[in-house]
């Protein structure tokens, strides 16, 4: 082997020894790059685990709330009234209904009942009372008592 076969061959090795430690370098870079990359989704992936967690609560909250509302309009529902209430009831809503010398002309049977149950319908708020001066005393439905008979479908 003569001096130029082993400068080339001593060129040759150390180049690629140069090459090889370059490429390892690099692969090192790129496993470095790689493990931090792999760390920052670590981190995200429990940021998201928290989110979720939290918007579980959340959900959690919401049912409950929504469950609790329900329970309150289920209680605020009015309960139904007797058919006599509800029959002097739909008399009023047809118009003001007026006591007037010992005498509801609208109103059927015995006119001592009808004012007395006039007077549970003012107590429940569905009708209002007006008295006058002179002894009258009318009677009108009020928004209460238009709800109670739409919610019930006694009128449309």
């Amino acid at each position: 082997m003569g001096l130029p076969d082993f400068l080339e061959k001593l060129v040759i090795e150390h180049g690629s020894a140069a090459v090889s430690k370059e490429r390892i370098e690099l692969l090192k870079e790129r496993m470095t790059a790689q493990d931090k990359r792999v760390e920052d989704l670590q981190v995200e992936l429990e940021r998201f685990r928290l989110i979720a967690r939290d918007f579980e609560l959340e959900n959690y909250r919401l049912k409950d709330q929504i469950e609790e509302l329900e329970g309150k309009l289920q209680r605020s529902k009015p309960e139904r009234l007797e058919s006599e209430l509800e029959d002097l009831l739909l008399l009023v809503a047809e118009g003001t209904i007026t006591w007037e010398d010992g005498y509801l002309g609208q109103v059927p049977g015995n006119h001592q009942v009808a004012r007395y149950r006039l007077d549970e319908l003012t107590d429940l708020h569905l009708v209002s009372r007006t008295c006058f001066t002179d002894g009258r005393v009318d009677w009108d439905l009020n928004h209460e008592g238009r709800k109670y008979l739409i919610v019930n479908k006694l009128i449309c």
